[in-house]
């Protein structure tokens, strides 16, 4: 059976996280994100004083969220090519691979 609640940690604008619990289908109301926390109660955050909402596996991935580069390079869609063209002008585009 599912969760109906999922874990997030909020980080805030003053640098200060939450970790907690909301309802995915609507933890915003109002203009206020509602968040139970782990000690159980339940606190409103003003939509302003926040910087990120993360959904989490466990609550102990806030060391995740202070990456900020991708671990590989995703593989090119296109290729560049340089075309010369009769009037002695050359023009630049992409090409999809074959």
């Amino acid at each position: 059976m599912p969760s109906t609640h999922k874990k997030v940690i909020v980080r805030k604008m003053d640098r200060d996280s939450v970790s907690g619990y909301v309802s995915p289908a609507q933890f915003v109301n109002e203009g206020k994100l509602e968040l139970l926390n782990t000690a159980g109660n339940v606190v409103a955050m003003d939509l302003r004083e926040i910087k990120g909402v993360y959904f989490v596996r466990e609550f102990g991935d806030s060391e995740s969220l202070t990456r900020k580069t991708f671990t590989s390079v995703p593989a090119p869609k296109a290729f560049g090519c340089d075309c010369g063209l009769k009037t002695m002008k050359s023009s630049k585009g992409s090409c999809p691979p074959t």
